[in-house]
């Protein structure tokens, strides 16, 4: 299945490896879903995030999430789950 950008939509679909780029250094990474009116958070490990990507078409966040530092999702059974990312200028530096 094959996913494109759609013109007029706001929803920015990521390959594999960019999404993967993008999550928080680190053996587990916080993730945080929607359940109704609250987040709820949790730390995943690593893998577990990595894999869910596979599993998924990934997303870029919208504005609000991204600026809080979670600027990826993931879908896990068709929910979003935002994950914590590290900024674009940040990527590919070794600390």
């Amino acid at each position: 299945m094959q996913f494109v950008n759609v013109p007029g939509s706001d929803r920015v679909c990521l390959s594999k490896e960019d999404a993967i780029a993008m999550i928080a250094p680190g053996e587990s990474v916080h993730v945080v879903c929607n359940v109704g009116n609250i987040f709820i958070g949790a730390d995943w490990l690593r893998s577990d995030v990595i894999a869910q990507i596979y599993e998924c078409v990934p997303e870029e966040a919208g504005p609000i999430a991204t600026a809080d530092g979670y600027g990826l999702v993931i879908y896990v059974d068709g929910a979003p789950y935002f994950v914590k990312t590290v900024k674009q200028e940040e990527r590919g530096q070794v600390s």
